[in-house]
C-alpha cells in the first residue's frame, strides 16, 4: 500500500493534506551508529594505531562493529529523510514520498475510486485501524486517510469520509468488497442484521475447536476459553535459566555467604513465572447484549474489554489476530494462533449471538415468558421445571426472575400458588440453570456504567514506564555477567580509555589506575590477597600453610609483603598476626587471634613495600577445631602519626592442613 498517513481526523472541507515523517526513528537509529563506530574505533586503536593496549583486539570485532554502524547509520538517514504527503483534491488524489532511496509521486482522478473502506492491519505486534480510500483496480494506489491504535469512534469518520468525497462506504461481502447504501453506513451489525440486510450464520459446530480452545457453559450464549501462558513459561525457564548463570557468576552459595544474593531473585522470578504461566488463559463471551473478553489467572481477572453488541460493526478472522471483533467503542482480539477451522466456528458464533439483538428486559420480555410459563404449567410441568425451560431460552437472568415474581403475585392464576411456593423455598433463577449451562447476568446491563475499551498496541505513558522499569531491574541483574564479559574484552582496550574510566570512577581512597596495577602485579600469584579496602597499608601472603603441634596449631606465613597506599605519605606497622576460627563460626568469641609483636617498621615515600620472609604463628588450642579445616584472615596492626593504633584485615581465607587458600 503506497499511501501512508499519520492518525488525522477527518476534514471539514477539500482540498485536504496529511504528512507523514519518521523523525524519532531516525534519530534513534543514528544514536545506534554513533555507539557502534564508538566502540569499533575503540577497539581498533591497539590494532591499528598502535595505541597502548594490553592486547590487540581481533580485527574481525571492530570491522563487525563499524558494519554494523554504517548499517544503523544509513537505516537512520533514510527514516530522517523519509516523507510521505497525501493531498485530497475535489477532482483527485495526489501522492508524495520522499527518502534516501528516492522519490515516488502518482496522481488518481477520484473517479477511479470506488469507495471508503474500515479495516486494520497488524504489524510487529500492534494493530491499526484505517480508513482506506480504495482504488478500483490498481491496490497499491490506495490512500490511508487515517490510521489509530482503536477502531472507537471510526464509524462516524468513514460516513463523514464518505459524505465528503462522495463516494459509497465499502464492507466485505460474500462476493468480496460491496457498497453499502448511503443509510446504512452508520449501522451496526446488529440493527443490519435487525432489517434483513445481514444475514448471520448458522449455529456453529463447536466441535471442530480442538484441544487449545475450550467451550465453556453459558445458558444465553457461547463462552470460550483459551490457554496464554506459552510466552510466560519460556520467560519462566529463562529466568531460572538466568539465575543458575548468576549463581555461577556470583561463585555459587558463597554469594549467600556474603550477603549479595540479591540478584538470585531471577529464580523466584522464574519460579513464580512458570506457576503464573500454568494458569493464565483468556475468554471470551458473547450474548445479544454484547461481548467480552478477560485475560485472567486462575478464578482473578487481569484485564476485562467488554462491547456492547448495539455497537459491533464487523467480526471476522485474520491471520495474525485470531478473531477479531471490531465495534465504535473499541475492539476485542482473541484466540490468536489457533487453527483457522476454530477461529471461523467462534467468528460465527459471535456473529449469530450479536445478529439477535439485545433482549428487552421489560414488559413485553416479561409477557412473552409468561406465554412460555403458562404453556408449561399447562403441559403438566412443575414451577422448578418451568424455572429451567425459561433459563434456556437464552433470556436474562433479571427478565426471567421478574417473570417468576409477576406469576406468583398474579392470584388469579391457578398455579401462582405453586409459584409462590417454588420462591419461598428460595430456588432462585442462578440457583437452578439447565443441565451443564449456565444462566449468567448479561454481559451488558441496562443502567450500569462500563469502562470505556483500551487501545490496542504499546503505547502510552503508562507501558513506557514499565518497559524503563524492566529494562534498568534486567540491566541490574545483568551486572555480573556484564562485568565478567567486561573482562574479557578489558584487554582489548586502550590503556589510557581504561585509566580514565578507573579514575573517575574509583571510591574515595582507592588506589588510581596506575597503582592499583603495580598491587595487582605485586600480589599476583599470591594465596592472600591484598585487599583494596584498607585504609593505609596494602598486606598479602604468598602461601600460608598449618600444622598441628599438640592442642596447637602452628602457622607459617610466607612472603608476607606490605605496601603503603599510593595516597598516604607515610604509615608504621607494630606487629602482624593472624586470626583462625572454624569454617562454621558464627560468633565472634569463636576467632581465636595469634600476634608477632617483635615485627615493627615505616613504610614511606622512599620505602613504600616491604617484605617479610616467613612468620610463624601459634594459635593456641585450634588443633581440633581445624582437622577439618579452618578459616582464616591476616592481621595488621598499623599507627600513623599521634593517632591510635588499629588493626587492619586481609580477606577471608581458608586454612587446611599444610596450604592456605582464598575460599572458594
Amino acid at each position: 500500500m503506497s499511501g501512508k498517513a499519520a492518525a488525522s481526523s477527518q476534514p471539514a472541507q477539500l482540498p485536504w493534506r496529511v504528512t507523514e515523517r519518521r523523525l524519532g526513528h531516525g534519530l534513534l537509529r543514528c544514536l545506534c551508529a554513533l555507539l557502534l563506530f564508538g566502540a569499533a574505533t575503540l577497539f581498533a586503536a591497539p590494532l591499528w594505531f598502535g595505541v597502548a593496549a594490553q592486547a590487540p583486539a581481533p580485527a574481525a570485532v571492530p570491522l563487525a562493529l563499524a558494519t554494523a554502524g554504517l548499517v544503523c547509520l544509513v537505516w537512520g538517514i533514510d527514516a530522517l529523510l523519509y516523507r510521505a504527503q497525501l493531498t485530497l483534491e475535489r477532482d483527485g488524489v495526489l501522492f508524495e514520498q520522499r527518502g534516501l532511496r528516492g522519490a515516488q509521486v502518482w496522481s488518481e482522478p477520484l473517479d477511479a475510486y470506488r469507495g471508503i473502506l474500515a479495516t486494520s492491519e497488524a504489524a510487529r505486534g500492534k494493530v491499526r485501524y484505517t480508513v482506506v480510500l480504495k482504488h478500483v483496480k490498481d491496490a497499491t494506489r490506495d490512500a490511508v486517510l487515517r490510521r489509530a491504535p482503536s477502531p472507537a469512534g471510526q464509524r462516524a469518520r468513514v460516513a463523514a469520509w464518505a459524505q465528503l468525497l462522495g463516494l459509497p462506504v465499502l464492507a466485505a461481502g460474500a462476493q468480496g468488497l460491496e457498497a453499502r447504501a448511503a443509510a446504512d453506513a452508520g449501522k451496526s451489525l446488529a440493527a443490519l442484521a435487525a432489517e434483513g440486510k445481514f444475514r448471520p450464520p448458522a449455529a456453529p459446530d463447536t466441535a471442530v475447536l480442538g484441544s487449545a480452545l475450550r467451550l465453556l457453559p453459558r445458558a444465553e450464549g457461547y463462552a470460550f476459553r483459551r490457554w496464554r501462558g506459552a510466552a510466560v513459561i519460556v520467560l519462566g525457564l529463562t529466568a531460572v535459566a538466568a539465575g543458575v548463570a548468576l549463581l555461577v557468576a556470583l561463585d555459587g552459595l558463597a554469594a549467600v555467604q556474603r550477603g549479595d544474593y540479591a540478584r538470585l531473585i531471577a529464580l523466584p522470578l522464574g519460579v513464580a513465572a512458570l506457576v503464573f504461566g500454568v494458569r493464565l488463559s483468556e475468554t471470551l463471551e458473547v450474548d445479544p447484549t454484547g461481548v467480552r473478553a478477560r485475560l485472567v489467572v486462575g478464578p482473578g481477572v487481569l484485564r476485562e474489554t467488554v462491547l456492547a453488541a448495539s455497537a459491533v460493526d464487523d467480526v471476522r478472522v485474520d491471520a495474525a489476530l485470531g478473531v477479531h471483533v471490531a465495534s465504535d467503542e473499541g475492539a476485542i482480539c482473541f484466540a490468536r494462533g489457533a487453527p483457522e477451522r476454530a477461529l471461523r466456528a467462534i467468528a460465527d458464533a459471535v456473529l449469530a449471538t450479536v445478529a439477535r439483538g439485545t433482549a428487552d428486559v421489560g414488559a413485553a420480555q416479561i409477557a412473552r415468558l409468561r406465554k412460555f410459563a403458562a404453556a408449561g404449567f399447562a403441559a403438566g410441568l412443575g414451577p422448578d421445571q418451568v424455572h429451567v425451560k425459561l433459563s434456556e431460552l437464552g433470556a436474562p437472568v433479571e427478565a426471567v426472575e421478574a417473570c417468576l415474581r409477576a406469576i406468583a403475585e398474579d392470584r388469579a392464576l391457578p398455579y401462582s400458588g405453586l409459584m409462590r411456593a417454588h420462591l419461598k423455598l428460595g430456588r432462585l433463577a442462578t440457583e437452578r440453570p439447565a443441565p451443564a449451562v449456565l444462566a449468567l447476568p448479561p454481559i451488558v446491563q441496562a443502567g450500569l456504567p462500563r469502562a470505556a475499551p483500551r487501545a490496542t498496541g504499546r503505547d502510552g505513558l503508562l507501558v513506557t514506564a514499565a518497559l524503563v522499569a524492566g529494562f534498568m531491574f534486567l540491566a541490574w541483574l545483568a551486572a555480573p555477567l556484564v562485568a565478567r564479559a567486561a573482562l574479557f574484552v578489558a584487554p582489548w582496550v586502550p590503556t589510557s580509555v581504561l585509566a580514565a574510566m578507573h579514575n573517575a570512577t574509583r571510591k574515595a581512597g582507592e588506589a588510581d589506575y596506575a597503582t592499583a596495577g603495580r598491587i595487582a602485579q605485586g600480589y599476583a600469584g599470591f594465596a592472600v590477597p591484598a585487599a583494596q579496602g584498607t585504609r593505609y597499608i596494602l598486606f598479602g601472603a604468598q602461601r600460608v600453610r598449618a600444622e598441628t603441634q599438640g592442642r596447637h596449631l602452628r602457622v607459617v606465613v610466607e612472603n608476607l609483603r606490605l605496601e603503603k597506599k599510593g595516597d598516604v605519605p607515610q604509615a608504621d606497622y607494630a606487629a602482624v598476626g593472624i586470626v583462625v576460627a572454624p569454617l562454621d563460626a558464627r560468633r565472634s568469641d569463636q576467632w581465636v587471634p595469634a600476634y608477632d609483636f617483635n615485627v615493627g617498621g615505616t613504610l614511606s615515600t622512599e620505602t613504600p613495600v616491604a617484605l617479610l620472609a616467613e612468620q610463624v604463628f601459634i594459635v593456641p588450642t585450634m588443633a581440633g577445631a581445624c582437622a577439618s579445616g579452618c578459616q582464616a584472615r591476616l592481621l595488621l596492626q598499623v599507627r600513623r602519626g599521634a593517632e591510635p593504633p588499629f588493626t587492619e584485615n586481609s580477606p577471608a581465607f581458608t586454612l587446611e592442613s599444610g596450604t592456605g587458600k582464598p575460599p572458594g
